[in-house]
């Protein structure tokens, strides 16, 4: 079991969850992170994102559920200051840490050499983008507990790029070291406390040399911050062939690591596919991709992120209502997904 955070003795972690750390524990259970998609807006029917930061939003018990909300970075510049606010209070008041999601390696936009760079390339910000999002939580009177890098070392050292657009860096895993930690330091100049961790498509465990360049980004994270990656939360790309067996290897190797007290825990990403047509097809994907890993694979994650950045679920309330994001919530914790058949 892969449930090692205490085993760890990542003390700081427990604080920064307070109580509800303590009551995941009791539960026996994977942590949820709940991210839904922040850019699908309220429509006519009043279920968007928004409606979730309301006191009386239908979800208390999901809520309940969450340990952890990630927001995007780029959510968390162009949101005015009197919603974010609003979501930041509204967690503080449910007892839900704050997490943010964004990308740590300093290229900023037309980097000379043209590769990499930030918003042409996933993983790319600049100590100025950490700067502006840190301020902005704090005047909403928050604290980012956590920080998702954006996929670092797939998109700065193994990504080639797309046809036709920005190619990727393909920088040493040293030079993105060099690279994330300016970005860090901003984070951690506002946040002493916050915990930095990284989010890695599984995929890359189909590259060759994958297991020596995450041991030396791993570890120099943890020469760098003083203490281990808390996290590495695992995407899983079902579309590219052999992902299943990568992301076995990929947790295999994050096991090693964790007895090596370079990662603090493991976390699957649970999400549907860009081409899922409606709120129904994303979270049958969604609750058979829980089924694949835990059951079919075995795997038993510290951490189970549900996530989106597609265009669905655009339906967040009431939790009651099968078709809606905050039921995911209510499936995951209710193990649902481990009852034969019970994954459509």
């Amino acid at each position: 079991m892969w449930r090692c955070w205490a085993s760890t003795g990542l003390v700081g972690l427990a604080c920064a969850l307070g109580c509800a750390e303590a009551s995941a524990a009791e539960d026996g259970g994977a942590q949820i992170w709940f991210a839904p998609n922040p850019s699908l807006s309220d429509g006519p029917t009043s279920n968007g994102f928004l409606r979730l930061f309301q006191a009386q939003a239908p979800w208390k018990e999901a809520a309940a559920r969450t340990r952890v909300f990630q927001l995007y970075s780029a959510y968390v510049l162009g949101v005015p200051q009197d919603l974010l606010d609003r979501i930041v209070q509204d967690l503080q008041r449910r007892h839900i840490a704050l997490a943010v999601e964004a990308g740590a390696l300093n290229i900023d936009f037309k980097p000379p050499p043209p590769c990499g760079g930030r918003g042409l390339v996933e993983g790319y910000a600049t100590p100025a983008v950490a700067r502006e999002v840190s301020r902005k939580i704090q005047a909403a009177g928050g604290t980012i507990d956590f920080l998702a890098m954006d996929e670092p070392l797939w998109y700065g050292h193994f990504f080639a790029g797309y046809p036709g657009k920005q190619p990727g860096c393909q920088s040493p895993v040293s030079q993105l070291l060099a690279q994330a930690r300016p970005t860090l330091e901003e984070y951690r100049r506002h946040f002493p406390g916050i915990r930095v961790g990284d989010i890695e498509p599984a995929n890359l465990a189909l590259r060759s040399g994958w297991q020596q360049a995450l041991r030396e980004w791993a570890d120099g994270i943890r020469l760098a911050l003083g203490q281990p990656l808390a996290f590495v939360h695992l995407d899983v790309p079902r579309a590219v062939a052999g992902s299943t067996a990568a992301t076995r290897q990929f947790a295999t190797a994050v096991a090693a690591f964790q007895r090596e007290n370079l990662v603090g825990a493991l976390g699957l990403i649970y999400d549907g596919t860009p081409q899922d047509p409606n709120n129904a097809a994303w979270l049958a994907s969604a609750r058979r991709l829980m089924r694949e890993l835990e059951v079919d694979q075995g795997l038993a994650p510290d951490t189970a992120i549900l996530q989106s950045w597609h265009r669905f679920p655009d339906h967040m309330l009431p939790e009651t209502d099968p078709q809606a994001f905050t039921s995911l919530i209510l499936y995951y914790a209710g193990g649902r997904f481990r009852e034969a058949g019970d994954d459509r």
